[in-house]
Order: structure tokens, then sequence, then C-alpha cells
């Protein structure tokens, strides 16, 4: 069994050939030893066995845990999580199980209320609240002082006040860095910050992060800097911040940082960008500050439709700036989304043309079916016409078990894996076709 504190699983399955270094565990560990807790972490995602997984294979990634496990995931993870943690559980029942991330945030209290071997979950962003939930458990103290946090009590399950802030802003990574193998990461990501201020109908992170908080910028470039530094780093940086652009004061600080010579080896930063933030001004000081690329998320090429999800622009103005992009920087990727409850065969067609035009211009793109994520805007006013089907869900990944051999809980349980639902969307079967025959680039 593990000597430390805590054991903190990233579990994601990797599906990305581009394998992400994973920001919030990262802020976790910061924050954890900070506090003076020792972390065991493990990385699902780097997990490569020969063979497709089976659960007794995922439960081995668990083996020599220490007593209390925290777990980190999204939510087309949890069928996984939930059918491993019970594996776990049987085995190891005095071991405490706590979930996290967006995936068991969004639908805490039917986790807890169903499955019993889920012990705590943490609401929102956890690098506050998980310091101190291990100080209640280590001094067998009342979660209620907990901010935070669903549990049961009894019969009942509880949920704790709503924590409205992190301090995790204002905190260097740089130490919780020393304890990742950056060399096992294709796509290292910089903090610089979290949540966001438009609430896309879609869109489940306003309701996650609660509020938009940007990180400090001079902890970010020394972070920056180290990196710079590290031979096992890869050169090309990401910002994750969906609203780095929005605030041009902060962008201009930045830039006068990101195009001075002073890095150890060449560094180039990538970020995302939202329409109706730019200008040629902005694309073209980017591009001359050691920024390669950028990417958008236009998701439809009906303006009817832009107009009902709330992206604030139309597909004119999206035009503009993706080819002004495409004139600067050397990659402009954007992503699509189809299938909401609201779109007409006519608008899914407008996407399709659009997206056919910006391969022409050599542009990069992804197309998702719409994932109906729990307390968005669409999820609340739709959910009750969710529709299951095998043909809609993705392949996973060669790494998983058939996400079909979870069809029986997933259909038993709609509202805590709505993410393999899709919404019933007029001409659907149409689209399916219509994507299929144009070998459009559909993306799990």
């Amino acid at each position: 069994m593990s000597n430390k504190d805590i054991t903190l699983i990233n579990f994601i399955d990797g599906i990305d050939a581009h394998l992400s270094l994973p920001l919030g565990c990262l802020s976790l560990i910061a924050s954890l030893s900070k506090n003076n807790f020792t972390v065991d972490f493990r990385d699902y995602q780097l997990f490569k066995p020969r063979k497709k997984h089976t659960l007794k294979d995922m439960a081995s990634f668990f083996k020599n845990a220490a007593d209390i496990i925290a777990i980190s995931c999204f939510s087309y993870m949890l069928p996984y999580v939930i059918e491993i943690v019970q594996i776990i559980k049987k085995e190891t029942p005095e071991k405490i199980i706590i979930l996290g991330g967006i995936g068991p945030s969004l639908v805490a209290g039917k986790i807890l209320d169903n499955f019993p071997c889920i012990d705590i979950i943490v609401i929102g962003d956890g690098t506050e609240t998980l310091p101190e939930l291990l100080k209640v458990i280590k001094h067998n103290k009342n979660y209620l002082s907990v901010k935070g946090i669903g549990f049961r009590l009894g019969p009942s399950v509880i949920f704790t006040p709503k924590r409205t802030h992190s301090h995790i802003m204002s905190d260097s990574f740089i130490e919780a860095y020393k304890n990742i193998n950056l060399k096992s990461y294709k796509k290292i990501m910089i903090l610089t910050g979290q949540g966001c201020p438009f609430r896309c109908s879609f869109c489940c992170i306003p309701e996650y992060f609660k509020q938009h908080e940007k990180r400090n910028l001079n902890i970010v470039k020394d972070e920056i800097l180290y990196l710079s530094k590290q031979k096992n780093c890869p050169k090309i940086l990401y910002l994750r911040d969906d609203t780095f652009l929005s605030d041009k004061s902060r962008l201009y600080d930045f830039l006068s940082f990101s195009g001075q010579m002073r890095f150890k080896r060449k560094i180039e930063f990538r970020c995302y960008g939202r329409i109706n933030f730019m200008s040629e001004k902005i694309i073209k000081d980017l591009s001359r500050n050691n920024f390669g690329a950028i990417a958008y998320g236009i998701e439809s090429g009906s303006n009817v439709i832009l107009k009902k999800i709330k992206k604030r622009f139309t597909i004119e103005e999206a035009t503009r700036i993706l080819l002004l992009s495409k004139k600067y920087f050397k990659e402009v990727r954007t992503s699509f989304i189809y299938g909401f409850p609201f779109e007409s065969k006519n608008d899914f067609l407008d996407t399709i043309t659009y997206i056919a035009y910006l391969q022409s211009m050599k542009i990069k793109l992804q197309l998702y079916l719409l994932c109906p994520l729990p307390n968005t805007q669409i999820y609340n006013y739709y959910k009750k016409i969710l529709r299951f089907s095998e043909a809609a869900i993705p392949d996973s990944s060669p790494l998983l078990i058939n996400t079909k051999d979870m069809k029986g809980l997933i259909i038993k349980y709609p509202d805590i894996f709505s993410t393999y639902y899709h919404y019933k969307s007029p001409a659907l079967k149409d689209k399916f076709k219509i994507i299929k025959r144009l070998s459009c680039p559909r993306a799990n």
C-alpha cells in the first residue's frame, strides 16, 4: 500500500495521441503539497497495456493505493469509474473514495443517491477543498465544516455551502511540475485563467467554475521560464483560458514577455480565440510574438443556430476573422457541433457547406455530435427528449473496454450518464448519413 497521504488519479483514457498535461490535477498537487500532504499521483492516460483494457485491468491501476483515493474525471468516464470503484470497495471497504472534476460535480447528488461505493464528491474547483477535506478525514472530524462537498450523513445526502473563490490563481505550479514526468506529455497546457463569463447555452464551464478568475500573470511567466529550461518539455505551450484575449492590457503585458528572446530555447505559444474579441491588429501582434496557432469554437455554419446558442457573432464575422488568422498563423483550428434539438436539416447543411469551404482554405476542424451536459441551458430545457442509440456512442478508445458493454448501466441512469445520449434532433439519421458519405471530420 502507498505510504502517501492520498492517491490522486487522473482518470481519462488517453484517446488523444497528443497526451495532455492534466492541469486540474497539477493544481491539486500544488495545493496539497503546500498544505504538507504527500501525494501518490497516477495518470491513467499513460497506462498502456498490451491489449484492450478490461475492468479488472482498470482496477489494477489502483493497486497499492493510499487509504484515501481521489479520482478526477470527465463525464464520459463516469460509467467506468463507478464500476471500478465498486470492485475496489468490495476488496478494500475501508478505503475512502472521493470523486471530483466536471463529470462527477455536475451530477453529484444523483451519484451519491445511487452508488454507496462513493463516499464524497468535491463540487467545483477542488484546489482549496481537497486539502481541507484531508485534514478533516485525518482528524476524524465532521465533514460539515468543509465547503464545497457532498456526502452521506446517515440515510441523507448532504451538501455543504459552495465555494465562491479559489486562491490557486496566485499559487505557483513549479514544485508540482517537478513531480511530473514532462517527457510523458506531448501537449503542455499553461493555466492563465479558469471559468468563463460567457454562458453559451450548451456549455457547462460557467456552471462548474461559477466565476471567471484570472491567474497572476507574473506567476504564469515564472512557470513558462521554468518550463522553457527543461530539456524534456515540448517546445509548444498551450494557454488554457477561453477568454485570454478579452483583456487587452493583460494580453499585451503577456506579449511583451512572449516576444522576448530570453528563453533558453525556441518556444511557440498557442491559445483559444473568440471571434468577437479579434481584430487584425491583435492577430498580427500575436503572430509577431511567438504565437504560431489559434483555435476557435465556431459551432455552426447557420446564423440561426449561432443566435440561439448565444455565440455573439455571425458566420460572416467568423469568416473574416478566420481568413485573417489564416494569413498570419501557420495553423488555424475550428470546432463545430451538430445535433442541436432545434437544428433543422437546412441549418445542418449550412454547417456542412461551411465546413467544406474551410477545408478548401486548409483550416483544420472537428465536428462533434452535441453532448447533453447536465445543468447547461439546453439540457435543462430539452432533457426530456434525450435518446440513447448505440450508433451514436463514439468509439472511445482502443485502450478501453467496449462502451457498449456498459449499456445496462448507462440506460438505467440516463441523468447520470447523459453524455452517452443525444437529443432528438430533426432529421438526425439523415445527418449521420451525410457525415459518413462526405467523410466529415467527425470527432468523438
